[in-house]
C-alpha cells in the first residue's frame, strides 16, 4: 500500500497519485471541521458523485449512531484529506476512548493521499500508521526535505532522498560504461594510471550532492544520494528481505550441525574412535565453503509477491527445524548401529585414543556426516521467490552436489583410492553389500529431507495455516 503525505496542495497530490498509476479508482476528499462533529466526503477533480454513497460519516462508534461508518464505504472509493482535517481528526484520536481508537485508527489507515501537512502531522501520521498496523506490517517513509525528518525517524525504515539527478537510464550508463572502457585502454596505451574518480567527475552524469547538517539523512537510516527517485525503495526491500531470510536458514544450520556434530562425535567418543585430522578438516572446509556461498545469496530481481517470515516464533519456522531434527537424529542412530553390527572383531577392539585406526564404523559415520551437511546446508537455502535459486550460479551447484558423487565412490568401491585419501576402511565388515545398503539409506536420508523441507515450504508460502 502506498500513500503520499506532502506539504504540497492535496489536488497535486492527488493528479500526482493517478499519474504514477498507483490506484485507478477515483478520490472521494474526507471534510471534517472540528474532532467532535461528522464527516462529510465530496468527489476531488472530475470525479462523478455517486448517489449510492453517503455524504455524512460519524467518527464516533457510539456517537450519531444513526450516521454511517467510514469504514462502511466500499474498497473502490480512495480518501483523502488536507492538513486541517487530518488535524481535527488526529485530535479525535488523541481524545478518544480505546474503544473508538482502533476505529479512528482504521479510518485514518483508509486515507490514501493527504496533502498540507505540516512537519509534526507527518510524524503523528506516522506514530499512528506504526501503532495501528503493530507487527502485521512496516511503514516506510521516503523524504527529501528538512520537514520530513520527524516522520524519517519515526517510520519503520527512512530513506532520505537527497539526490541532485534523475535515475540514470540504461542508455546512459551504457554509455558511462563504454567511455570508461575507453578511457582504460587509452590509458593502457600511453601508459599511465586510470583515474576511475577524476573520470565520473569529468562525465559528470554520477555527481552526488553532499550532505549538510539538517539534511533528511541525517535522520534516516538510508540515504539515495544518486538521485531524487524512489526506485532505491525496490532496492531496499529485495536486500532486506535478502538478509532476513538468510538470519533465519543460519539459524536452522547453525542449530542442526551443532546438535548432530554434538551426537555423532560423542558416540565415536563412546566407542573409543575419533575421525581423522584429514576427516575433520574435509568437513569443516566442505561445510565452511558452501557456508559462505549459501549467506551471500543475491535477492530476487523482482520484489517477492508473498510476505516472508518477521521472526522464528511461527509455527512453520520450528516444523521445519524439529522434522529435519527428527530425521538426522534416526539416521544417525541407524548408521551407528548398522556400523557396530557389520563391523569386524578387530575393528570393535580399536582405541583411537592413541594412534587413529580407520575402522567400519568411523568410515559409515563419516560418510553419514558427508550427508548430513549436504542435507543441513543445501535443504535449508531459501532460495525462489526471496532468493537467487543455486541453478543461477553452476558453480555454486557443483560444489554444493558434490558430496553425492563422493559418497557414491566411497561405497562402491571400498578398497578405492578415494577412500585411502580419506583413511576409511569400507572392506572390513561382515556385510557383503554394506557399501550398497549405505548409499540408498543415505539417498533415502536425503530424499526425505528434501521432501520435508519443500512441504513446510509450500504450506508456508500459501499461508495455509489450518493444515498445520
Amino acid at each position: 500500500m502506498i500513500n503520499i503525505l506532502s506539504g504540497d496542495n492535496l489536488f497535486t497530490c492527488v493528479k500526482t497519485y493517478k499519474a504514477l498509476n498507483l490506484d485507478t479508482n477515483d478520490f472521494f476528499q474526507l471534510i471534517l471541521k472540528d474532532p467532535s462533529s461528522p464527516v462529510s466526503i465530496k468527489p476531488v477533480g472530475q470525479t462523478r458523485p455517486e448517489n449510492s454513497l453517503p455524504t455524512s460519516f460519524a467518527l464516533d462508534t457510539k456517537a450519531h449512531s444513526h450516521v454511517p461508518k467510514i469504514l462502511t464505504l466500499p474498497s473502490r472509493v480512495n480518501l483523502c484529506t488536507d492538513g486541517k482535517s487530518l488535524g481535527h481528526l488526529l485530535s479525535a484520536i488523541s481524545a478518544s476512548s480505546p474503544k473508538n481508537r482502533s476505529y479512528l485508527l482504521e479510518s485514518l489507515a483508509r486515507l490514501r493521499v493527504i496533502g498540507r501537512v505540516s512537519p509534526s502531522q507527518k510524524e503523528q501520521y506516522i506514530n499512528l500508521l506504526r501503532k495501528f498496523y503493530g507487527e502485521d506490517a512496516a511503514v516506510l517513509m521516503c523524504g527529501d526535505g528538512n520537514n520530513d525528518v520527524g516522520a524519517l525517524k519515526s517510520a519503520d525504515v527512512g530513506i532520505a532522498l537527497v539526490g541532485l539527478n534523475d535515475q540514470p537510464s540504461k542508455k546512459q550508463i551504457e554509455e558511462v560504461n563504454k567511455k570508461r572502457r575507453e578511457e582504460q585502454i587509452k590509458a593502457f596505451k600511453n601508459r599511465t594510471r586510470f583515474d576511475p574518480k577524476k573520470f565520473e567527475e569529468e562525465f559528470g552524469l554520477f555527481d552526488t550532492q553532499d550532505v549538510k547538517f539538517g539534511d533528511a539523512s541525517i535522520a534516516a537510516p538510508f540515504t539515495n544520494k544518486i538521485s531524487n527517485s524512489i526506485k532505491c525503495v525496490g532496492t531496499i526491500i529485495k536486500q532486506g528481505v535478502c538478509t532476513l531470510v538468510c538470519g533465519f536458514q543460519t539459524y536452522k544450520i547453525v542449530t542442526l550441525s551443532s546438535l548432530i556434530s554434538a551426537y555423532t562425535m560423542s558416540t565415536l567418543h563412546l566407542e573409543n574412535l575419533k575421525f581423522s585430522d584429514y576427516q575433520n578438516t574435509y568437513l569443516g572446509l566442505y561445510g565452511a565453503i558452501l557456508n559462505y556461498f549459501l549467506t551471500n545469496g543475491s535477492p530476487e530481481k523482482n520484489l517477492p509477491t508473498v510476505k516472508p517470515p518477521g521472526t522464528i516464533r511461527n509455527a512453520f519456522f520450528w516444523l521445519n527445524l524439529m522434522g529435519q531434527l527428527f530425521l538426522q537424529l534416526y539416521f544417525s542412530y541407524w548408521v551407528i548401529e548398522f556400523g557396530k553390527q557389520y563391523s569386524t572383531e578387530e575393528d570393535l577392539e580399536v582405541n583411537n585414543e592413541v594412534e587413529f585406526t580407520p575402522t567400519f564404523l568411523n568410515s559409515v559415520t563419516f560418510i553419514y556426516n558427508m550427508a548430513a551437511t549436504f542435507c543441513i546446508y543445501v535443504c535449508n537455502y531459501e532460495g525462489y521467490p526471496f532468493m537467487k535459486p543455486l541453478s543461477n550460479s553452476k558453480l555454486k551447484l557443483l560444489f554444493a552436489l558434490s558430496p553425492l558423487y563422493v559418497i557414491y565412490i566411497l561405497c562402491s568401491e571400498p578398497d578405492g583410492d578415494l577412500g585411502q585419501m580419506f583413511q576409511l576402511d569400507m572392506g572390513s565388515t561382515t556385510h557383503d553389500q554394506a557399501g550398497d545398503v549405505l548409499f540408498n539409506r543415505m539417498l533415502i536420508m536425503i530424499g526425505c529431507t528434501i521432501a520435508w523441507t519443500y512441504i513446510i515450504k509450500t504450506l508456508r508460502l500459501k499461508m495455509i495455516t489450518r493444515i498445520i
